[in-house]
């Protein structure tokens, strides 16, 4: 099940720390275990980073027994290195379904943008990363956006192999959905009538995908827009009131400077909303 064990990173942010308080809403999603991570970053940290590791061990233990109270096992690992790639490394030896992780980072702006260590463990994992994103007020600290997030569920679809893995993740959450939104974006033509035509290609196989979801007697509609993908999908996350966006990732090559495809990562970067991204290659590894 996708979210049954997940690991949680977290870096002692303030932003960090609410978004642990997020955790006992996914047992109604079916989580079990939570392996509470820090890496403590070798080198920011020199030659105090054994001291610090012995010191954040104590403060996730306490963090620990919180969790536990909600009815769930947890694990704490603190390790030492470079964080993106230790908690990717974790999260693989652990076997989670998930990597939990907060939009917030240094130099974060607003909820325009990802962390550096969110979007470079986004960027190598091969196990799904889900990215809780924060509303932020005048005067106010952030707050994770902590809601329902099988009320209203985005799912772009280019009807290619990996949004295939997209949708057969979000069909697993079974009939804990609410509502499913399906969309598919269309670059503007310069002929209509070509236009036209794959506008009903588009509807025709996003049907077929819909019918999937009806079957299991999920509440699902389909959208076909036309425009840049990753604005239309936002477009539409704002139309729909979503809780939760889920898209697949891809890249290729070792020298391409972003593993995302580019519409996932516009999104990821720049949706106000909680992202589920589901990995379509395995990381390159030197």
């Amino acid at each position: 099940m996708l979210m049954e064990k997940v690991l949680l990173a977290t870096d002692f942010s303030d932003s960090a720390r609410k978004l642990q308080h997020c955790v006992g809403e996914f047992k109604e999603l079916g989580l079990k275990e939570v392996v509470l991570t820090h890496v403590v970053d070798i080198q920011s940290s020199a030659m105090g980073s054994t001291v610090l590791q012995k010191h954040n061990q104590e403060v996730l233990e306490e963090e620990k027994k919180r969790l536990s109270e909600l009815g769930l096992e947890v694990k704490v690992r603190v390790e030492l290195g470079y964080p993106p790639e230790k908690i990717v490394g974790i999260a693989r030896e652990e076997n989670v379904s998930l990597i939990l992780v907060g939009s917030h980072g240094k130099g974060f702006l607003r909820e325009l943008l990802l962390g550096s260590t969110a979007f470079d463990i986004i960027r190598s994992s091969d196990i799904p990363v889900y990215v809780e994103k924060y509303r932020y007020r005048e005067g106010e600290v952030a707050e994770p956006v902590c809601s329902n997030r099988l009320e209203s569920v985005l799912v772009p679809v280019d009807f290619s192999s990996c949004s295939e893995k997209a949708v057969e993740k979000v069909l697993g959450l079974g009939k804990k959905l609410e509502k499913v939104t399906l969309v598919a974006v269309i670059e503007s033509s310069e002929d209509p009538e070509e236009l036209e035509k794959t506008k009903k290609e588009y509807e025709f196989s996003l049907e077929e995908i819909a019918r999937r979801f009806k079957a299991m007697e999920i509440n699902v509609v389909s959208r076909v827009e036309v425009g840049l993908a990753s604005e239309k999908i936002m477009e539409v996350a704002d139309e729909v009131g979503t809780t939760m966006i889920v898209l697949s990732t891809r890249g290729a090559g070792r020298l391409q400077r972003l593993f995302l495809g580019s519409t996932a990562d516009a999104v990821a970067r720049r949706s106000r909303y909680p992202t589920l991204l589901i990995p379509c290659r395995k990381p390159f590894r030197s």
